[in-house]
């Protein structure tokens, strides 16, 4: 039996899969791990995979360059 026979949500774990590589290739690397949790959450939001539509509270960052 191979891996791909072992994925229970198949579907919805490609899916996710693309959605946190699509955040990947838009952001980059060297990000803080919230960066890619917020941005993965409004793909999913974006997507409705998420339980309900409330609003979700995001935390907000300033570049000083």
């Amino acid at each position: 039996m191979d891996t791909a026979e072992k994925i229970i949500y198949k579907d919805l774990s490609y899916k996710v899969t693309g959605l946190a590589l699509e955040v990947h290739n838009e952001l980059g690397c060297g990000f803080l791990e919230k960066v890619y949790e917020n941005a993965l959450m409004l793909l999913l939001d974006r997507e409705k995979y998420l339980p309900d539509n409330k609003p979700r509270r995001m935390c907000t960052f300033r570049v000083e360059l």
